[in-house]
């Protein structure tokens, strides 16, 4: 057990650092979106996103819709990675800014055997248009099961920009308090924040924090390749493909501070196979 955990761990950390060095021009934060452990192999994952923002404040930035499509696969049982295009729409035309990026996961304590997962998360983000520069996201992923139904997953996430360069790193954080109610139904809180350079941050007037209510739609039946579908969670044998379906996740959150819009929607589509 323990091996393992040190095997993927090192393998982590060397992912960690060819994506440090292979900066070729990354752009934006992420998508509200609350990252799982769990990896299936053999899986894939198509998801589209939508964010739009009503409300802005003193300190926060104009983006009105943020939008995005992603593609992820599952090579083994503990490690998976995808890519991502998306935009943002701001009040003018020269807020607008469009990207693409990767994102690497690894698997490192399974959730299938214990209440607890552990996992490790990479991203890379690269501008096609705008002035983001280049944002590099790592950090820990991770889930712990309360009761059966009952799960909370925090994703506290560094990340570092540059090209303009943003002194020192920002903690992103979001997480995530999930409760199923039945196969195809689940209801949560969740919450998502931005901290600036975490070494001198500013005040809380220049930070991002918000939460609220999300609603979990799954559905069951004949998925695509004819596979049986199953939602919401990693389906069929552990660490195997052979489930699938269609998730929509609908929310809204609200505003705490003056850098953060009184308002976000939140809406995804996922569908695997």
């Amino acid at each position: 057990m323990i091996p393992s955990v040190l095997r993927r761990l090192r393998a982590c950390g060397l992912i960690l650092s060819l994506v440090v060095l292979a900066v070729i021009s990354p752009a934006r934060a992420d998508m509200f979106d609350v990252k799982g452990v769990e990896i299936t192999k053999g899986e894939k994952e198509l998801a589209f996103a939508l964010a739009p923002q009503w409300g802005h404040n003193t300190n926060s930035d104009n983006v009105r819709l943020h939008g995005e499509a992603s593609f992820g696969y599952g090579f083994t049982s503990w490690f998976k990675a995808g890519g991502k295009i998306g935009f943002e729409l701001g009040a003018g035309g020269s807020d607008d800014a469009t990207y693409g990026g990767i994102e690497t996961q690894f698997l490192i304590l399974d959730p299938e055997r214990a209440r607890l997962g552990l996992g490790w998360f990479t991203g890379f983000d690269t501008e096609f248009s705008g002035d983001f520069g280049q944002l590099l996201t790592f950090g820990p992923i991770a889930s712990l099961t309360i009761t059966e139904g009952l799960t909370v997953t925090v994703n506290p996430l560094l990340q570092k920009q540059w090209d303009p360069t943003e002194p020192g790193l920002t903690l992103n954080y979001a997480w995530q308090v999930k409760r199923e109610i039945n196969d195809n139904i689940a209801i949560g809180i969740e919450g998502y924040g931005a901290v600036p350079n975490l070494a001198d941050p500013p005040s809380i007037d220049f930070q991002e924090h918000r939460s609220g209510p999300v609603l979990f739609l799954s559905r069951k039946g004949g998925g695509m390749d004819g596979d049986s579908m199953k939602l919401g969670v990693s389906g069929g044998t552990p660490g195997q493909a052979g489930g699938g379906g269609v998730e929509l996740q609908l929310g809204v959150l609200f505003g705490f501070t003056e850098a953060t819009p009184d308002t976000t929607g939140r809406a995804k589509l996922s569908l695997t196979w």
